[in-house]
C-alpha cells in the first residue's frame, strides 16, 4: 500500500468538498428556461419553478466564492444565465409594479365614486 501524506489527502478532500459551480449554473438555466415556457394556467409548476430559480441562484451566489476557478472556467455560460436570470428579475418586477398600478387604480376609481 502506497503512502498518502496528509497534505495529500487534505488536497484530495478539498476537491471532494469543492462546490461544482458548472452544474449550479447548468440547474439555474434550466429552471429559468423552464419558467419561460410554461403558460400561464400552469400555477403550481411556474411556483415550483420560481422556488427552484431562488435555491438555484442562492447556490450560485455561495458556491463562485469557494470556488473562483471553476469559475472562471465557466464564464461564458455563466454570463448568458445571469443576463437570463437578470430579464426573469426584469419581467417579474414589472408585472408586479403592473398589479400594484391596476389596483391603485381600481382604488381611485372606487373612491372617486
Amino acid at each position: 500500500m502506497p503512502f498518502v501524506s496528509r497534505s495529500d489527502d487534505d488536497h484530495l478532500i478539498r476537491e471532494l468538498l469543492a462546490p461544482d459551480v458548472e452544474q449550479a449554473i447548468e440547474a439555474l438555466a434550466f429552471w429559468l428556461r423552464r419558467h419561460d415556457t410554461l403558460p400561464l394556467h400552469r400555477l403550481v409548476a411556474r411556483a415550483e419553478a420560481r422556488k427552484r430559480i431562488r435555491y438555484w441562484e442562492a447556490r450560485v451566489v455561495a458556491d463562485v466564492p469557494r470556488s473562483p476557478l471553476a469559475a472562471l472556467s465557466c464564464a461564458g455560460p455563466a454570463l448568458r444565465v445571469a443576463r437570463h436570470a437578470a430579464g426573469y428579475h426584469v419581467r417579474r418586477a414589472a408585472q408586479r409594479a403592473a398589479i400594484v398600478g391596476v389596483a391603485l387604480g381600481a382604488v381611485i376609481l372606487v373612491a372617486a365614486r
